[in-house]
């Protein structure tokens, strides 16, 4: 793995350890916990789709059906996480 995604990698672990911990803790409201879980389940959609997106051109055949298919699937999960949200 490159220095820099290690390090990417590393710096989000921290940062959903310290949000995980906080709310476990009782330091945020009962809201702003739920809509952290929200947001970063949403976030964690769209960085699926994303990164689907992303190397799904790289390849043919197989390898590239399963990734938009994949992309394809977690756009809906996307697109349920913000009604859920909303409601």
């Amino acid at each position: 793995m490159p220095k820099a995604a290690a390090t990417t990698a590393a710096g989000a672990l921290v940062v959903v350890f310290i949000a995980i911990g906080a709310g476990e803790a009782g330091m945020f409201d009962p809201i702003v916990s739920q809509a952290i879980d929200d947001a970063a389940q949403f976030l964690g959609a769209l960085a699926a789709v994303a990164c689907c997106l992303w190397t799904a051109p790289r390849y043919s055949g197989g390898q590239r059906a399963w990734r938009l298919w994949l992309a394809f699937g977690m756009t809906g999960w996307s697109i349920g996480q913000l009604i859920s949200s909303y409601n």
